[in-house]
């Protein structure tokens, strides 16, 4: 008495609760937003808009929207540029998701002197919903000694939806 199919009722308690757990991670999804584009040369002490339309990045921030689907929350975010021509110095870029043109999410500052440089994230918890939108945000340092040129930016966003 007292087993199910040779299980205790405390191993069945815990394989309901470990059941209930596995489930609700499998009903979670996560898409990804992908952001590109033309390529482009940097000012020092300017700061670029980044959406996913083939133009260059924009120095105005809220021209450059990517509407978020579905409601959820951005937990890793991955940036990198390559500089086509010159690498340029290693002053700092600072990269960030900036969220409805109010509130800047830092995904990394870095300040290497590279022709590929990458800006990662896998700590960010910025819940969205539908209707809201992202932008990139790419800050370069003043001064800067000299700047990369012929960049072609990319990110992809991840966004775990619930």
């Amino acid at each position: 008495a007292g087993n199910i199919n040779g299980a205790t009722p405390t191993e069945v308690r815990y394989l309901s609760g470990t059941t209930s757990a596995i489930q609700t991670q499998l009903n979670s999804e996560v898409y990804s937003i992908f952001f590109f584009s033309n390529a482009w040369t940097v000012a020092a002490g300017t700061t670029y808009y980044i959406g996913n339309f083939p133009r260059n990045p924009t120095t105005t921030a809220g021209t450059s929207r990517v509407y978020i689907p579905k409601a959820g929350t951005i937990t890793d975010a991955l940036f990198s540029i390559y500089s086509a021509g010159v690498a340029g110095s290693n002053n700092t870029i600072t990269v960030s998701i900036r969220l409805d043109n109010t509130t800047d999410y830092l995904i990394e500052a870095n300040s290497i002197a590279a022709i590929n440089r990458l800006f990662t994230n896998n700590s960010l918890s910025i819940p969205v919903v539908v209707g809201d939108y992202i932008e990139i945000k790419a800050a370069l340092a003043t001064p800067y000694t000299t700047v990369p040129t012929n960049n072609f930016p990319t990110a992809n966003i991840l966004i775990r939806t619930t």
